[in-house]
């Protein structure tokens, strides 16, 4: 007992039997019936005797790595071929509510604060247990909530994704994945690039930009509707007798301890010093009783579902904020994309391609709703800024995500992939509108750079073509055919502008055999010319490009540009 408290005290074969959990649990990987994980499940195992010793063996380091070890190979997703896969994925639901209990993600923080919050280089057990916590978040945010049913027995797992949401927040874990994704580019943290863009990734899944800016706004407006209603209470209360002051200060007094109680499990701070933000731990000696549990009553009086996922949408919204701000974005993205074109590229996995794909769909469209939302306050003329994407908005970017589309559909392979392709390139070219039509000289400068360049490739308009009759229904979800006529709708719009301004843009000819027959274009790579080499054609220009048409032909008598 510590302080009336119960402490969960392990005996002396505890660390031998975990150990012995972890060989029963790899002999079983290949298993189809994956007897070990459904006995350790239906005993509860986890949540009874597991999470309960990391909260009280914290301090015990070799003990704690070994548990870590086991709750990461119990929350492995399931493997398709094995039987019984509802069945498991129940156990792994009833897993995901466990953590969500008192005191757990605090010594989770715990734990990996530690490591990153040290001096120098890191030995190679400190990077395995970050690695290991990581592989727990990841493994969490995988497992799904179950649907809703007309019962209200098990409601509360309906929204469990929201609540660890909440609970990372409130132990300031996405403070730190926000502070290691801004020093990705050290040697040392360069190893997890892949593994934190999925974090984001499986984060923020399920939720859209506009959505997140919707639910920000109404909580915005919800508290300063409350903060009107107190002011105009508090100037129309009457004389309070002194039963109601003291009942008044009685719930002050439990509020302040609440909050006090709230700052002393949060084991780890970020500090900001010289520019650079770093990941520490809590050096005012506060206490942190990682044993204490949460009261029934308090349990009662928690918000209701709907108000819980608000909570976690406003949590997203700050997070994106604050990953764009600090160059989270750009620095995350130039490590994958640093990755991805190393020779060995093809050990990387196809998710991880499409987590990078996903991430420039989703980041670009934020960018351009928050500008949005904006402009609609200010008025017609909004600068927008593009300096927090500026990794992934360039020429070269969506020249990849083109020959990626052509690639897929020319080779019939991986079809399920085209969907996030196509969407990180539909939301680049909907920047590229936004700029256009920012009534800012600069942005609309960028946009017209960007559409000759994007014009001149020819791979670009035939892919949109090979695209919109690549739809399948069994194969391609219904939003992918959306993304598709969007996209087109978006070219179509900005040739009129073209038109309507009274420039011309320059096209690549294709190449042609010695029959004269035009041939498409390969799926080699082409090096697109760099945007400052790109120049705007005005009317004469144009007209003297056509008057020396003939001089721009090869000794095979094949065309160089042509005019569109």
């Amino acid at each position: 007992m510590v302080k009336g408290e119960k402490l969960y005290q392990p005996g002396p074969d505890c660390h031998e039997c975990i150990k012995d959990l972890q060989r029963f649990l790899r002999r079983e990987q290949n298993s189809e019936t994956k007897d070990v994980f459904k006995q350790l499940g239906s005993w509860n195992t986890l949540e009874k005797q597991l999470l309960p010793l990391l909260i009280s063996q914290r301090e015990n380091k070799k003990l704690s790595y070994d548990i870590c070890v086991l709750l990461v190979m119990m929350t492995m997703p399931p493997d398709s071929h094995s039987r019984d896969v509802q069945l498991q994925i129940s156990y792994l639901q009833n897993f995901k509510e466990g953590f969500l209990k008192e005191g757990i993600m605090t010594a989770l923080a715990c734990l990996i604060a530690e490591p990153l919050s040290q001096e120098g280089m890191r030995n190679e057990d400190e990077d395995r247990l970050i690695d290991l916590i990581l592989g727990l978040f990841k493994n969490l945010l995988l497992i799904p909530d179950p649907l809703p049913t007309q019962s209200s027995i098990n409601y509360h797992k309906t929204h469990m994704h929201s609540d660890l949401v909440v609970q990372l927040h409130k132990q300031q874990i996405l403070q730190i994945l926000v502070v290691l994704a801004e020093n990705i580019a050290e040697a040392e943290n360069e190893r997890w690039t892949f593994l934190l863009m999925e974090i984001f990734c499986l984060i923020l899944k399920q939720e859209h930009p506009q959505k997140l800016m919707e639910a920000f706004e109404n909580h915005k407006n919800e508290e300063l509707r409350k903060q009107e209603k107190q002011t105009q209470n508090s100037s129309q209360d009457k004389p309070r007798s002194q039963l109601g002051n003291l009942l008044d200060a009685e719930k002050k007094k439990k509020r302040i301890m609440s909050q006090n109680l709230r700052s002393n499990l949060s084991a780890t701070y970020v500090i900001e010093e010289g520019g650079k933000r770093s990941v520490s731990r809590r050096v005012d000696g506060a206490p942190v009783d990682l044993g204490k549990k949460k009261s029934r009553r308090k349990e009662k009086s928690e918000p209701p579902p709907r108000a819980v996922t608000s909570n976690a949408q406003v949590i997203m919204k700050e997070l994106i904020d604050d990953f764009l701000k600090h160059g989270c974005y750009n620095n995350l993205m130039a490590s994958a994309k640093e990755k991805l074109d190393r020779p060995e590229q093809s050990k990387f996995y196809l998710s991880d391609k499409q987590n990078y794909m996903w991430m420039i769909k989703f980041f670009t469209a934020y960018v351009r709703h928050e500008w949005e939302s904006r402009r609609k306050r200010l008025g017609q003329v909004a600068f927008l800024d593009l300096s927090s994407v500026r990794q992934t908005f360039s020429v070269e970017s969506l020249k990849e995500i083109v020959e990626e589309a052509h690639i897929i559909i020319d080779e019939n392979k991986n079809q399920g992939a085209l969907p996030n392709v196509f969407g990180a390139l539909k939301e680049l070219l909907a920047l590229v509108e936004a700029l256009d039509r920012s009534g800012d000289a600069d942005n609309r400068e960028i946009s017209r750079k960007i559409q000759h360049h994007i014009f001149y490739y020819n791979v670009f308009l035939d892919t949109l073509v090979e695209v919109s009759k690549s739809y399948q229904p069994s194969k391609h979800p219904f939003s992918y055919l959306g993304d598709v006529v969007e996209a087109i709708d978006i070219v179509l719009s900005l040739m009129t502008s073209f038109a309507v301004d009274g420039r011309k843009f320059i096209r690549q000819k294709k190449k042609r055999t010695s029959t004269g027959n035009s041939v498409k274009s390969p799926t080699k790579k082409k090096r697109m010319p760099k945007a400052s080499n790109v120049k705007l054609k005005g009317k004469n220009q144009v007209e003297n490009q056509v008057e020396n048409q003939d001089e721009n032909q090869d000794e095979n008598g094949q065309d160089k540009d042509e005019i569109s």
